[in-house]
């Protein structure tokens, strides 16, 4: 197979442009590879194609001229690479290089895929019999070790996701997702839309329809008259490029499915008798079922899988025994039950914890709920000092034990610096991080660079400190920093002025401001 012969593979490969090395297009290709970074050419063999996005030379465009030359010496047989992506346009002195070696630099549209190529280039050279019974081996051999090794119908829907380059979706008869591959809801709600709207059309055939410039399959899962449910693979490809290597695999993995499904519907759960008792076993984090099980527990339960909800940390400052923790998850429950018919709560430990599903999750209506609550507190239980951390906006059930991590940390974090009795986890976002992060070399170097810096510069007075923090916390915003700090804005200009001499960096920059807010935050952790 020559480079020439690329451009006819079929239509996609009608659109590749040569850049450079026209006179080239008659080397052989042997075998075809992803090059993104320099190590591959430890590996580069005589005859092959590379393809890249350009990302390693994004930064470093003159390392791609070394490239080039050394797949000419090593005799490979052209590169192909996706412009306008990381790198705009070849440098000329590259384009006349290539041509002076006859050696062919290709333009690959962007929205194709690396599978898209590699695939059909490599049937080109076995021959379409080798090529598909050396897929249909290799896929095989990675099913049975699914299979043998533990049953997961989440494993087989991955493997399909990545053999048929496409978002693979499990849908049973109700039109009750089982599985998915990946967390596309807008996808995967189209599906069950054309499901229900084509039920009829939907038989032994598959059935295609176009939406928004993508292929949305759908075909019945069905054995002896019997239908289980619906397969659903959404792609860029399938409507004229579906081929017997995707049907042969499809057919090879239905018979698994039909037996999971067939299981699962036979198993004998003890479901929970509460939504409540669901929310807290997946907050405690004693919940460890397949996604598929937490799906078929919301249907009994009558939850929205996909509903928003929010989740809240509130502890009161002062001690309170079990008994008065529980009246007052109990007074919540009462004032909320007559509003809010998607509101749990239950004590767990030292605090309560409520999981509040409403319409409206924006940050002032919830402040407003939280104020409720700590006036109504007041005059109505023990607690007369209520403070609260609140989550990010989580929309499916598997993540709500993450949702209650974020609520958990604001409050915690809000308590150590002191801050107003209502926290949200937006705040403290980059505290999270840097908890992470903080013994990373790099990080402590900036911050050594930084804060110790001023520090050590200022005779260890915390003036310029205090101010660095005012101006991150108001956004670097010179006017309302100012203000905070009762300082007129001549003074604020000259403090921030010797914060730059003292420590080398640019407050205009937005680099600066991503390092300084990260570094002070960090102080903060560390004092």
């Amino acid at each position: 197979m020559k480079v020439r012969d690329l451009f006819s593979i079929n239509k996609e490969f009608s659109k590749f442009e040569v850049i450079a090395g026209e006179n080239g297009l008659d080397r052989e290709i042997t075998d075809i590879d992803v090059f993104e970074i320099p190590d591959g050419l430890l590996w580069l063999n005589e005859g092959e194609f590379s393809i890249t996005t350009g990302y390693y030379f994004k930064d470093n465009p003159e390392d791609l001229m070394s490239v080039v030359e050394y797949h000419a010496k090593k005799n490979a047989s052209g590169i192909g690479i996706k412009l306008g992506r990381f790198i705009d346009s070849l440098p000329q002195e590259i384009i006349d290089r290539a041509n002076e070696m006859n050696f062919p630099i290709i333009n690959i549209p962007i929205h194709v895929d690396w599978g898209s190529i590699i695939w059909p280039v490599v049937s080109s050279l076995l021959g379409e019999d080798s090529y598909e019974d050396y897929m249909m081996s290799k896929f095989k051999e990675e099913l049975n070790g699914i299979v043998n090794k533990k049953y997961y119908l989440d494993e087989i829907v991955l493997l399909l996701n990545s053999y048929l380059n496409g978002d693979v979706y499990i849908i049973d008869k109700d039109q009750f997702g089982l599985i998915k591959s990946m967390p596309l809801e807008d996808e995967y709600n189209k599906l069950r839309q054309i499901i229900k709207s084509n039920i009829d059309n939907i038989g032994n055939d598959t059935f295609f329809e176009e939406i928004d410039d993508k292929w949305f399959k759908v075909e019945k899962i069905a054995h002896h008259g019997i239908d289980y449910g619906y397969l659903g693979i959404v792609s860029d490809r399938y409507r004229n490029e579906s081929n017997a290597l995707d049907n042969k695999m499809l057919n090879e993995v239905l018979p698994h499915i039909i037996i999971h499904i067939l299981s699962y519907n036979k198993q004998r759960y003890e479901y929970f008798e509460s939504a409540e008792d669901l929310f807290m076993e997946l907050i405690i984090g004693n919940y460890n079922e397949e996604e598929s099980r937490l799906r078929e527990e919301a249907k009994l339960l009558s939850l929205d899988y996909h509903e928003s909800r929010v989740v809240l940390y509130l502890k009161c400052k002062e001690y309170l025994e079990e008994t008065d923790r529980k009246s007052e998850a109990e007074f919540l429950r009462r004032m909320f039950s007559l509003k809010n018919k998607g509101f749990y709560c239950f004590d767990d430990g030292e605090k309560i914890v409520m999981v509040l599903s409403i319409e409206d999750i924006d940050r002032e209506h919830i402040e407003k709920i939280c104020a409720d609550i700590i006036g109504k507190m007041k005059l109505n239980s023990s607690c007369t000092n209520m403070e609260f951390g609140i989550s990010k906006e989580c929309r499916s059930l598997k993540n709500i034990k993450s949702a209650y991590e974020e609520a958990e940390f604001a409050y915690k974090m809000g308590n150590a610096l002191n801050n107003e009795k209502i926290r949200f986890y937006d705040d403290y976002i980059v505290y999270h991080v840097m908890t992470k992060l903080h013994n990373h070399p790099t990080v402590m170097k900036l911050y050594n660079n930084i804060i110790v810096k001023i520090r050590t510069e200022s005779g260890n007075k915390e003036e310029l400190i205090k101010t660095l923090k005012c101006y991150v916390k108001n956004d670097f915003n010179i006017s309302k920093t100012s203000d905070e700090l009762y300082l007129h804005r001549n003074s604020l200009y000259k403090r921030l002025n010797k914060i730059q001499e003292i420590i080398g960096y640019d407050f205009e920059k937005s680099d600066t401001k991503f390092i300084i807010n990260m570094v002070s935050k960090l102080d903060d952790l560390i004092n």
